[in-house]
């Protein structure tokens, strides 16, 4: 009887695995259910790598009877259930990228690996000539006779016994020589279910510590079993949890003290006693594995390093960054102590303990992507980190998935330097932390989603604003008939009549616009927008629709919140430049009619300016925690305000008072006069979530009503299961 030799081929991408024989597809080992033609394009992509398959070419394979609007929607339909099913997008695609007007491509990095398969007889279903095989990839070879595949059975059984032999002499070398894979995430589990935004610090190894918005005077915490959470009382102001010490007795904080100055303190977690460790307005810190070292990095791009009761300081490094908003998220020390790591400009960054050789980490992997957040395992083997959208950092983790870098060693060195995905799906991550077994994954998971509501003060009742839609941003033109927002978190900038009718569109990815405001006169809509590092620039684009061009090409360093003045010849911005170590904050105005740039006298460590309407006052933002102060041009003077932490400043429409967001425990809407006095509670936010792409975001209709997007999304913690394969 003649017989067959069928190849049979697994096509591994990303974390995904495709069994070609059973038309299989897993991720990290879980099956996926894709069926049907979405599973079918999928192999005709995977033929073809790299190369363009026509949508023409779809249509004949796989919907040769159709008519053409049917083929139209079904492959639409099969795309984006593919799509679905490997998380990808078609935005930023990983696997399948778009070719507009043509077809779809696939761009994932494909590793394939064959087995021969014991010989089939023909009546048991091998292909016949007749019949050549359904799938491209997977084709019959010639037939053979049974003595041909006898002798190469022997053939291949002698090689084998070599083979054997070889690896059983060499012994252990084999087993340092390939190690067996890292570990996959196989489950998660909701600890909180409040869907209250946290930020993770760190775990004693039953409960996990962090701190939240508004910043309350306590350490909470929630143990890892789940259940309310819970809290440390202290006596400090806006106290933030940086890092738990190894042995879990004692928390890393950092909070405001006399004269509005930053300090780092060691908190007791059994009784909430203090210890200032060292005066240094810091962003980040972490312990050393032992417990004896503590490494600090402040908000000026200086790395410290300390012993635990903050004696010996030393600065290894001053890296200054460009935008000052976006420079360290979450460092850490390495178990064997020997390496800190950090994030900067939107990429991860290591230094030796000692100060040396700071570069980055992972330079050529993913450049158009973002870096964050890393922790290593227990056992130093695994670098636990977020790769995401760069626009994300901003606030939220929109779309930020977590990766792991494996660490372990061969003899003929590192195991490999390529990391691998253990998330997809719809939950962004942020701010992984490791367990102490290292066996469990902990992180903030979100889902954003939100609804554009207004507040009317008359009334007292919220209402849907532009049908409800998720936008924030909101500027209302000067005659307030026409309206501008950006959709969240997709980031699209539209102008609209002010009941939502007449849409227009204005940009497209892969801008972002934030926080537009219209001209005096209509005509033009001033926005900023970040690069991929992080850095933002001033851009106008007509109300009418065009191109954004840009405000000030000829400057190249961070140009921030842009607002016009009311005759609309100026435009007052955030500016940051770095000269050597050095970073400096100010507010610019530039002159539009004889493009001159000025700096706001006093404006040292400013953001956030607005004009008043009558021109007499710019209000803005001043260091940490953002107090609210007011410049006037007549007395050329600087007025405190409020020295409680405070966001998103607004004019009144007749500029006789300022709106401001209050992040403090007693959260809500204030308005005070800009000639000083008492704050006056507007609206009371202390039961409403809310969302932004950079954080809660407010603001005010052309008749005063607070407007705000309120979070219908969720925001949780996780644990999430690291299995061994």
């Amino acid at each position: 009887m003649e017989t067959t030799v069928q190849q049979i081929r697994h096509v591994r991408f990303g974390p995904f695995e495709l069994n070609l024989a059973s038309r299989e597809l897993s991720q990290n080992g879980l099956k996926i259910r894709l069926q049907g033609h979405p599973m079918d394009v999928l192999v005709l992509l995977l033929e073809h790598p790299g190369e363009v398959v026509s949508r023409e070419f779809l249509q004949k394979r796989l919907w040769p009877q159709d008519t053409f609007v049917d083929f139209e929607h079904g492959l639409n339909v099969t795309i984006n259930r593919l799509r679905e099913a490997l998380g990808d997008q078609a935005e930023e695609p990983q696997f399948i990228e778009t070719v507009p007007r043509v077809g779809y491509r696939f761009i994932g990095v494909i590793e394939i690996s064959s087995i021969e398969a014991s010989p089939l007889p023909k009546e048991a279903g091998a292909p016949s000539s007749a019949e050549p095989n359904s799938n491209p990839i997977i084709q019959a070879k010639p037939q053979v006779s049974t003595a041909v595949v006898g002798t190469r059975m022997r053939r291949a059984l002698t090689i084998l016994g070599a083979t054997l032999a070889l690896t059983f002499a060499a012994g252990g070398v084999w087993r340092f020589y390939r190690l067996p894979p890292p570990p996959r995430v196989t489950n998660y589990v909701r600890i909180s279910r409040d869907s209250y935004g946290r930020y993770l610090a760190g775990t004693d190894g039953a409960n996990l510590y962090f701190w939240e918005l508004p910043i309350p005077p306590r350490l909470p915490w929630i143990a890892i079993s789940g259940g309310g959470v819970l809290s440390i009382p202290v006596n400090l102001f806006y106290p933030r949890v940086l890092d738990v010490s190894p042995d879990g007795s004692r928390l890393l904080v950092v909070a405001l003290g006399e004269n509005s100055a930053w300090a780092v303190w060691s908190v007791r977690v059994s009784d909430g006693s203090l210890r200032r460790v060292v005066n240094a307005d810091a962003i980040s810190g972490a312990w050393s594995n032992d417990g004896k070292m503590i490494a600090l990095l402040t908000n000026y791009g200086d790395i410290l390093r300390m012993q635990s009761d903050g004696t010996d300081l030393h600065t290894l490094a001053t890296l200054p960054d460009r935008t000052r908003t976006n420079f360290v998220r979450l460092m850490a020390w390495s178990p064997d102590g020997r390496t800190i790591r950090f994030t900067r400009d939107l990429r991860l960054w290591e230094i030796a303990s000692d100060g040396s050789n700071p570069h980055p980490l992972l330079p050529a992997w993913r450049p158009s992507a973002g870096q964050c957040c890393g922790r290593w395992t227990p056992d130093g083997r695994f670098f636990i980190f977020l790769s995401f959208e760069p626009r994300a950092v901003a606030g939220t983790a929109r779309g930020a998935q977590l990766f792991l870098l494996d660490e372990r060693r061969t003899i003929l060195g590192r195991s490999n330097r390529e990391p691998v995905q253990l998330t997809s799906g719809p939950i962004g991550w942020d701010r992984p932390i490791v367990s102490k077994d290292g066996k469990m994954i902990f992180a903030r998971g979100i889902v954003l989603h939100g609804q554009l509501t207004r507040y009317d003060i008359r009334s007292q009742q919220f209402q849907p604003f532009l049908g409800g839609i998720a936008a924030e941003w909101v500027a209302f033109s000067p005659d307030g008939n026409s309206v501008a927002y950006v959709t969240f978190p997709e980031g699209i900038l539209w102008k609209a009549k002010r009941d939502g009718s007449e849409p227009v569109q204005l940009t497209d990815k892969p801008w972002y616009p934030q926080l537009p405001r219209w001209s005096p006169d209509g005509s033009q809509i001033l926005f900023s927008d970040q690069d991929q590092n992080g850095v933002s620039h001033a851009y106008v684009i007509p109300s009418m629709g065009g191109n954004p061009t840009p405000l000030l090409p000829e400057i190249e360093a961070y140009q921030g919140d842009p607002s016009w003045s009311p005759d609309g010849k100026k435009v007052v911005f955030d500016f940051i430049e770095t000269a050597g170590s050095t970073t400096s904050r100010t507010l610019r105005i530039f002159d539009l009619v004889t493009r001159k740039v000025s700096t706001l006298p006093e404006s040292q460590d400013a953001r956030s300016a607005r004009w008043s309407p009558d021109g007499r006052f710019i209000a803005a933002l001043f260091h940490r925690p953002d107090e609210l102060h007011v410049y006037d041009f007549e007395s050329q003077k600087w007025t405190l305000l409020r020295k409680q932490r405070t966001g998103f400043p607004n004019w009144s429409r007749d500029g006789s008072f300022l709106y401001f967001l209050n992040g403090m425990e007693d959260r809500g809407i204030y308005r005070i006069r800009p000639t000083g006095g008492a704050a006056e509670l507007v609206l009371d936010l202390r039961k409403i979530r809310q969302t932004g792409i950079a954080g809660p975001w407010v603001g005010l209709d052309p008749d005063d009503n607070p407007m705000l997007l309120r979070e219908t999304g969720t925001d949780d913690i996780y644990a999430l299961t690291l299995e061994w394969r």
